[in-house]
């Protein structure tokens, strides 16, 4: 086909074109237009017409080619052949066709278009009935933006009209769209350089995106792949609408900056960062060339729309800020958005942004029916298939239009129309009161607030607080003496046994002075004896406070100091480790003799609901542990939430698996001796062997265990019997991210607490699922308990929000033992309750509603870490682990390693980073895995500074004896220098991909090394789209192949890429060929900036 002309295409051009050509799915960047036409229509003159617009627009004839050229060019042809489809549908019924219509629009968008042939447009002709016709313009976004549609269709329907009546159409002459390439080839982008470098200095992430627990929501978004999208609209009422246009004539703003600003406060109140960033599409037609607003191509160029949203900041001062900024991107507003990306601090492969934002004065509808009074009973539609899964759209209409459109397969109907309703609340909340400060702006409506402060919270549940513990496994050992309390082994003790020796040690005790509120040290391993001494330190009325027996003796003299412990239980093996302490020593296993001398009858010790019933000590961030202290009313409480909830019985048999410094021991332990239930200790041997517990559970018919999560998750995957006694496995303790299988004789339950909140705060069953969700839920509160997540300013977010859980009820802690300044920090205020001196617990642990009122646990605060610029939440990479289907365990962490060789036993941190990812994996039962495919695995889902520099396959994670995982007993990673053995080059292909890479990359070879890691991506490297296409055309010359362009996106590295080139050329020729043709360096060298000015 003859061409005309050829010019270069416009960088803002290219990277629509790169959209389409590296994309998984066609249609990207593929728009459609509907036109719906009340009127009959002569297919010959509407023909006619489209071929004259046609020939009046080079665009509509317009043609890009790159792949033999240095810099991608457009083509100009002086007549293109109208891609034009006739269909006769008025045979069918309404709903038929409209039927047929969504099935030809799909189709129609899966036949994609190429670059390189024009035109790149198409036109439908659909009859419905006489009097009723449907037009479809498919084109592809490079070619026209939206304004130009107007233009091309009051044309195309001008010369329509004229063809039909006989009348001579006079257009005015068009103006030729290459004016404006050529125009914008000669500006300086020296100046954008520096501008676009400060204004995005310090921002190194994407903002993320609202999420609502749906399947995929949180994985990475595939910028390229594009996806099917839906709208949902929402008009602003007129009294709204005439209310923000007077705002911002008054104040001297633009709707389209107070429309930014609440959609910044969207996004930060969503997801909780204060420094938010999101694409802005800007028109670009201002202030170029001469008639640019009546000419037809493509000007739209999309740019990064940085706001600060401060809490503290007021609305209309705020406001004015974003007007200014606007301002100040005017004269760098033609920067491309892949230069902009490299001026960025956000690493390469990695979104600069997740969400657009559109503001349009006019909708198409609108702007034509203005030009020609026809298009009032006309209707248009425009279907688009955007590169981000969230567009909002604002249209300034008398009664303003708000639309997003969005991934169906990220969000979900109703939270989009949670995200408009909040959307228009701040406007109206902004107009309203535009001194308030930011702050002071809420998302939620009233009957939102309502729902998540009380009816999510609606727990109250009858509970008897008067009655403590030990009183009640009195009552039991008077009804039932000879029922089994406890067994370890061949020792078990009846419930006589239990409550005699108990009372025993407690007469023992109080003559030794423990009472109401003294605390009693025990320092034992579980065991029968160890219950004893619990239970008679209740009846004593004092306090216990557990230590583990594993723990360096200058912590555990630190422990028993801080709590100021009078007397220590313990066993006669670890009495040397208290000698010379001045508090008094009980070693329980050596008083058979002591004790005998005293009464075996209940002691009459007077407490109540208020009393201290336990301490247990927890880590704190200074290093100095904190005592928390629990009274019997919180461990009544929760005794009776389990009992009534897992309807626990006399006749059950329980486990007590923890270690006695973990506050879940306190859970497994007295809500079963309070029921009269049996309580069953295997070993720690078989504790620590998931197939070894799964048999002791059937040979003790046990009905009810407690596991800690990533042990619990390990005895899951083993497998069982279809019939079994146990029918409840109840985890908690780490995020859960295993659902039982299908079949499995028991139920299992996710619970989510803290040794502040007395063990459980909130609990839900975890149903079998062959695509477990990424962040299975911890569930609604316990009974008489609330949860509340609360932004940095205390108010509620909405559901799919980040925000910090807030615990209260009768299940907090009394605070920490003797330190008055910490309790006042994490034990604050209740804002919502009315009963005096009511607390909240603020726990430091992200959460996310879902739209159930259940609750998904996203980390602690401070689990997202910051590696080479990036912020990165491991629990992510942990979660994009567990869903390969031979993965049973995975843990992600960050490793600081030394760089010196010897410090390690390895070489050096790649880049001479102090710090890398590690991931540690087990497999599945009889399965096997090995750290490629794993990397390979999580190259398909996760950027590439997210996956693991090293991944380490075990047959199982390092326990504690608390069931967590032991960090400190993890292998230490092994960690490669970039060009270390197995990623230097090892054949000529790789050789000559590593000087092309170089080259194209602008990077010098230092002397005596490779200098490339032939398993790192090109992306990660710092290429892009351009040189991507540079470089592509680089590897063909020099190889005789002829790859396309997306080839380097699905095979990123110089070791796939190889792989890649060698099987094309035995495809094409049969052998392999090793002759490597010389480079034409002078042909395809990397322009300088300064080159291109």
């Amino acid at each position: 086909m003859q061409k005309t002309a050829t010019y270069l295409s416009t960088p803002l051009q290219n990277g629509l074109l790169f959209n389409s050509l590296v994309s998984h799915e066609p249609g990207v960047d593929v728009i459609q237009v509907i036109c719906d036409l009340p009127e009959a229509i002569q297919a010959q003159h509407f023909l006619h017409a489209w071929q004259l617009i046609s020939a009046r627009h080079e665009t509509l004839r317009t043609a890009f080619r790159w792949e033999e050229t240095a810099q991608p060019m457009q083509e100009i042809f002086p007549d293109v052949t109208v891609s034009f489809t006739e269909e006769d549908w008025s045979d069918g019924t309404d709903a038929e066709c409209q039927e047929r219509l969504e099935g030809y629009l799909r189709q129609d968008r899966q036949r994609a278009f190429i670059p390189w042939t024009p035109p790149l447009w198409r036109v439908a002709l659909i009859k419905r009935a006489a009097q009723l016709y449907w037009c479809i313009l498919t084109f592809h976004h490079a070619i026209l933006d939206g304004r130009s549609l107007p233009i091309v269709l009051d044309e195309v329907f001008t010369s329509y009209r004229a063809a039909v009546t006989g009348v001579v159409s006079t257009l005015p002459p068009a103006i030729p769209y290459h004016d404006y390439a050529s125009w914008w080839q000669q500006q300086d982008q020296a100046a954008d350089n520096v501008f676009w470098q400060k204004w995005l200095a310090g921002f190194e992430a994407s903002v993320p995106l609202p999420e609502d627990g749906r399947h995929g929501a949180g994985q990475p978004y595939d910028v390229a792949a594009g996806m099917s999208h839906v709208e949902h609209d929402l008009i602003l009422s007129p009294e709204l609408s005439q209310a923000l246009r007077q705002f911002a004539l008054t104040h001297e703003l633009t709707l389209n900056a107070l429309f930014q600003g609440a959609w910044a406060v969207l996004l930060q109140r969503y997801s909780g960062r204060e420094d938010i960033l999101f694409g802005e599409i800007r028109s670009c037609r201002h202030n170029t060339v001469a008639g640019a607003e009546e000419m037809v191509g493509f000007f739209l160029n999309t740019l990064p729309m940085r706001i600060d949203v401060q809490p503290s900041a007021s609305v209309l001062p705020w406001l004015q800020t974003i007007r200014a900024s606007h301002r100040s991107l005017r004269q760098h507003q033609f920067a491309p958005l892949m230069e902009v990306h490299q001026w960025s601090q956000v690493p390469p492969g990695t979104p600069l942004f997740t969400s657009l934002f559109v503001f349009e004065h006019r909708t198409l509808q609108s702007v034509l029916s203005a030009r020609d009074e026809d298009w009032l009973s006309r209707r248009v539609t425009i279907l688009r298939k955007p590169s981000y899964p969230l567009t909002l759209y604002s249209f300034a209409e008398p009664e303003i239009l708000t639309k997003l459109v969005y991934d169906p397969r990220v969000f979900s109907a109703p939270m989009i129309e949670r995200l408009l309703r909040h959307f228009s609340h701040l406007l109206t909340q902004m107009v309203a009161n535009p001194d308030a400060l930011l702050a002071d702006l809420s998302l939620l409506t009233s009957e939102e607030r309502q729902q998540m402060v009380v009816e999510w919270n609606a727990t109250a549940s009858p509970y008897d607080a008067e009655t403590c513990i030990h009183q009640r496994i009195e009552a039991i050992a008077a009804q039932t003496p000879e029922a089994l309390a406890i067994e370890m082994g061949a020792y078990r003790l009846t419930y006589a046994q239990l409550n005699r020796k108990a009372n025993q040690l407690a007469h023992l005790l109080g003559s030794r002075g423990v009472g109401p509120e003294a605390r009693v040290g025990l320092c034992m391993e579980r065991s029968c004896e160890l219950i004893v001494g619990q239970l008679g330190v209740l009846k004593a009325g004092g306090a216990f406070v557990p230590l583990d027996p594993h723990a360096p003796e200058e912590r555990l003299t630190s422990l028993l100091q801080d709590a100021q412990v009078t007397i220590l239980l313990t066993s006669s093996k670890l009495l040397p480790l208290f000698s010379g302490q001045t508090f008094q020593t009980i070693a329980l296993d050596l008083t058979t003799d002591l004790l005998g001398a005293w009464s075996e009858q209940n002691p009459a010790v007077r407490l109540d609901s208020a009393n201290l019933a336990y301490v247990i000590y927890t880590s704190g961030s200074t290093g100095r542990p904190k005592g928390v202290a629990i009274q019997h009313a919180s461990l009544a409480n929760l005794v009776a939430w389990h009992q009534r909830t897992y309807a626990l019985q006399a006749s059950d048999c329980t486990t007590h698996l923890a270690s006695p410094a973990f506050d879940a021991s306190v859970w497994e332990i007295w809500p079963t001796l309070a029921a009269g239930a049996s309580l069953h200790l295997p070993d720690q041997e078989t504790v620590l062997n998931p197939r070894a517990l799964v048999a002791w559970y059937s040979a003790h018919s046990i009905t009810l265990t407690f596991l800690p999560t990533p042990l619990g998750e390990a005895v899951l995957q083993e497998p069982w019997l279809q019939k079994s006694s146990l029918r409840a496995v109840m985890v908690g303790g780490d995020r859960l991210t295993r659902t039982p299988q299908a079949g499995a004789p028991f139920d299992l339950y996710n619970h989510y607490g803290l040794t502040e909140t007395t063990v459980v705060a909130t609990w839900t069953q975890i149903f079998p699922d062959p695509l477990p969700d990424p962040a299975l839920p911890i569930g609604r509160p316990i009974d008489n308990t609330e949860t509340y997540l609360l932004d940095d300013s205390g108010q509620p977010v909405p559901i799919g929000a980040v925000g910090e859980l807030f615990i209260g009820g009768v299940s907090l802690a009394r605070g920490y033992l003797f330190r008055p300044d910490l309790t006042a920090e994490r034990f604050v205020p209740h804002p919502w309750s009315t009963q005096p001196g009511a607390r909240l617990y603020r726990s430091g642990d992200l959460g996310r509603y879902r739209s159930d009122g259940q609750i998904e646990f996203l980390g602690r605060r401070d689990q997202q870490i910051k590696l080479r610029g990036q912020r990165i939440e491991l629990g992510e990479i942990e979660a994009t682990l567990m869903q390969h289907p031979d993965v049973a365990t995975a843990l992600a962490l960050l490793y600081e390693v030394n760089a010196a060789p010897e410090a390690t036993g390895s070489s050096s941190v790649p880049g001479g980073q102090g710090a890398i990812l590690v991931a540690y994996v087990v497999a599945a039962p009889a399965k096997t895995l090995t750290s490629e495919e794993l990397r390979r695995f999580l190259g398909q889902k996760l950027p590439a500074s997210m996956v693991p520099t090293s991944l380490m396959v075990l047959e199982a994670l390092p326990l504690t004896l608390n069931g967590k995982v032991d960090r400190r007993a993890l292998p230490p990673p092994m960690v490669f220098s970039s060009v270390a053995e197995g990623q230097a080059p090892r054949t000529p292909i790789e050789l000559a991909l590593v000087e092309i890479w170089l080259h194209i990359l602008g990077r010098a070879r230092p002397a005596g090394h490779t200098a490339l890691n032939i398993h790192e991506s090109f992306f990660t490297l710092g290429g892009h789209s351009l040189l991507a296409a540079q470089a592509i055309v680089s590897m063909n010359e020099k190889f005789q192949v002829h790859l396309p362009i997306r080839s380097l996106f699905d095979a990123p590295t110089i070791a796939q890429m190889a792989a890649l080139i060698t099987e094309h050329r035995q495809t094409h020729s049969g052998e392999e060929r090793e002759t490597i043709q010389p480079l034409n360096r002078s042909r395809y060298r990397t322009q300088k900036k300064d080159e291109r000015r």
